[in-house]
């Protein structure tokens, strides 16, 4: 236990135990449904996963509160204007934004393209998946939402539901998925799933070998053993910088492996967009040669 590193690890280690424990404490499995009573109390008193469609309203000051609950960066969307300035009348690529914030984020909508396209087609594309996302998740016959209005601006109360019911799907999803022992902590009664990036594997490495170091110096000390051999601790320091210098090597090559994915997958985007805009393209001229023909 030596130093502020030490806690960080400790930290990481019992975050799994957590999730055991709070399942375990309620005698419920973590994806089942609370128990209620017969009156459902104000949604405000809930937690997100507890909401129900009918609890989805059309203000801009509720929807970006329903939204932090599960995008807490939600503001890292657009750095000049506020997100309440932004949802009184949402940019048809800020509804996009903020389903791609919540698929990164949760999951969910899944498979969601991260390209947001040029050709009308793709963007009506674009939000009749997630509109569809939401109403099969929540188990909706119909959702009234038009994407033509988003893409137009009108009726703005209808797509500030539409980004309601949005969160109450993905808190929703994440209830479910984390029943079926997929691995995820609670807060601010969303589920939200463990997941380390790449690029943040450095720094905990880091700081575990940091710890190993304290660790190996407190018990062995720093002097060498003085009968002509190296200490039991420069042989673990060897051992730990060897085996650091392994798991870099292996954090490059899957940052490398990563990247290039990436990059294939927004090449396969951008094709097909391209691919749709010839298509629309090519329906065009089929229309007029028919018209004339006629």
């Amino acid at each position: 236990a030596v130093g502020p590193d030490a806690d960080l690890v400790r930290a990481l280690a019992a975050s799994s135990s957590e999730d055991q424990d709070s399942s375990s404490a309620t005698g419920l499995d973590a994806g089942a449904p609370r128990p209620t009573g017969g009156v459902r109390p104000p949604r405000e008193q809930r937690p997100l996963s507890e909401w129900v469609p009918e609890d989805a309203e059309d203000s801009a000051d509720g929807t970006e509160a329903t939204l932090l609950k599960i995008v807490p960066n939600l503001e890292d969307l657009n750095k000049k204007r506020s997100p309440n300035e932004l949802l009184s009348r949402p940019p048809p690529k800020y509804v996009h934004d903020v389903a791609l914030l919540m698929s990164q984020t949760t999951g969910f909508p899944p498979s969601l393209s991260e390209v947001w396209p040029d050709s009308r087609e793709g963007k009506l594309d674009i939000l009749e998946t997630i509109s569809s996302s939401i109403t099969s998740t929540l188990g909706m016959q119909s959702l009234d939402f038009d994407p033509e209005h988003v893409l137009k601006g009108k009726e703005v109360p209808k797509t500030l539901k539409l980004l309601q019911l949005l969160a109450i799907a993905a808190a929703w999803s994440l209830k479910r998925d984390d029943g079926r022992g997929q691995g995820a902590s609670h807060a601010n009664g969303v589920s939200k799933k463990k997941v380390t990036l790449a690029s943040a594997l450095p720094k905990a490495l880091d700081a575990i070998a940091t710890v190993l170091q304290r660790a190996t110096d407190f018990v062995f000390g720093r002097r060498d053993g003085g009968d002509g051999q190296s200490s039991p601790t420069r042989e673990m320091e060897s051992n730990c910088r060897i085996l650091q210098e392994r798991i870099q090597e292996e954090l490059a090559s899957r940052a490398k492996l990563e990247a290039g994915e990436e990059e294939l997958r927004r090449q396969v985007e951008e094709s097909r967009a391209i691919l749709a805009e010839r298509h629309a393209h090519l329906e065009e001229v089929k229309n007029a040669a028919s018209n004339v023909c006629s």
